[in-house]
């Protein structure tokens, strides 16, 4: 689990740095070696969400949905997820 915190962490740096590329495969990677951390599928989530929203591509805004939804799942108290869930759904469920 430290291993996929560590990526967590290298991810989330990358993202905040608008290097998404590099981000989603930190991110990737954790969720690969330990998937029980929410806050990679969150931020994976994001990136998706991004990419998806910007391309009109449905895939990557499904990808998106199922990864805020993992999250909740592994993590219930984490706000951030369902916030995004709603917001998700409130944007493109239609």
């Amino acid at each position: 689990m430290a291993r996929a915190r560590e990526l967590v962490a290298q991810g989330d740096l990358c993202y905040r740095k608008g290097d998404y590329g590099c981000a989603e495969s930190a991110l990737k990677q954790a969720i690969t070696a330990y998937p029980f951390v929410a806050e990679a599928n969150v931020l994976l989530g994001k990136i998706f969400l991004i990419r998806g929203s910007a391309s009109r591509d449905r895939t990557l805004l499904e990808s998106a949905r199922l990864m805020f939804e993992m999250a909740r799942a592994i993590d219930p108290e984490l706000r951030e997820a369902q916030v995004l869930l709603d917001l998700f759904r409130a944007t493109y469920d239609k």
